[in-house]
């Protein structure tokens, strides 16, 4: 490999300082607010950056492999000619002392004196310019980290209730605006034209609250339902009277039962037609439902037959 072919340039140096300043991801304050996939998209973006800064510095590595082996290469040289310069030029060894002679030798070999220069400054604009790779990739690896660290805190504020917000994920960041001595004054103004405060109750005061409302709802449904059940109760026992029925008649399973009204100072009672009894067999299962007495039927033998026309006798 010819040394000569090698060329650093200037621009290529600049143009990759300039890529590594546009690496650069910002995170928001409060990522909860504008939901998962801003998160997400901030997250795949940290990984292109980091592996457009590996490319670049895998580059940058091999030039740095490739102008240090060819600076090495030339040094040697030049090594060597001023070595033989010194032992077989008369010119150089008639210097009067050992700088005198290293001058002369350098000015014999000037162009390779400036190349292995050439190559020198290339080398250390390589080592300063990997440097720099070396920074921003360790800083764009802290920037993933931050991001998992966003992802677990938004997470833990999920769990003690927060919630994802409604802004688009690519939604532009909110400008930072510094608080002024105006912004203050103006707060002081505000709060001092509120005449009262409202001071909430602890949680624990605002549960039993809740409780105790709970428990008088129940109550009063309960109440509810046992005055229904009561006007339930007195409406079966106020039987309604039948159609076409005198009035003062009982009316049982569709049948008024007539009741004598009060006369002569008598008080009324069931009509001549239907005694108490018939009443309760009525109501137990009705007259057709009684079952009517068996009647004994006598056996008379021949003996006994016998005695009885005896008896006449």
């Amino acid at each position: 490999m010819d040394s000569t072919t090698l060329v650093l340039d200037q621009d290529y140096i600049d143009n990759t300082y300039d890529e590594l300043g546009q690496l650069y991801i910002s995170l928001d304050k409060d990522p909860l607010i504008f939901g998962p996939k801003r998160l997400t998209g901030k997250i795949a973006e940290a990984r292109a950056m980091l592996q457009r800064c590996e490319r670049v510095f895998l580059q940058v590595s091999h030039d740095l492999h490739r102008f240090s082996r060819a600076h090495r290469i030339e040094e040697t040289k030049l090594k060597l000619s001023k070595d033989n310069l010194f032992a077989n030029d008369p010119e150089t060894r008639a210097g009067k002392n050992v700088a005198d002679r290293e001058a002369i030798a350098t000015m014999k070999l000037h162009d390779q004196v400036k190349e292995v220069h050439r190559l020198d400054v290339a080398v250390q604009d390589l080592k300063a310019l990997l440097l720099v790779v070396k920074a921003k990739r360790a800083d764009l690896r802290d920037t993933q980290g931050r991001l998992r660290d966003q992802i677990r805190l938004c997470q833990e504020e999920i769990g003690l209730g927060g919630r994802w917000g409604s802004q688009r994920p690519n939604a532009p960041d909110l400008p930072d605006k510094n608080t002024t001595s105006a912004d203050l004054d103006a707060i002081d103004r505000l709060l001092a034209s509120v005449e009262g405060e409202t001071h909430l109750g602890p949680l624990e005061e605002a549960e039993e609250e809740a409780e105790e409302e709970a428990e008088e709802e129940a109550e009063e449904e309960a109440e509810e339902e046992a005055e229904e059940e009561a006007e339930e109760e007195a409406e079966e026992q106020n039987l309604p009277e039948e159609d076409g029925a005198p009035s003062g008649a009982l009316v049982v399973g569709g049948v008024a039962l007539d009741f004598k009204e009060e006369s002569d100072g008598v008080p009324r009672g069931l009509a001549p037609s239907s005694t108490e009894d018939e009443v309760e067999a009525f109501l137990q299962g009705g007259p057709e439902s009684t079952p009517a007495p068996k009647k004994k039927q006598l056996v008379v033998g021949e003996d006994d037959l016998a005695g009885i026309l005896d008896a006449f006798d």
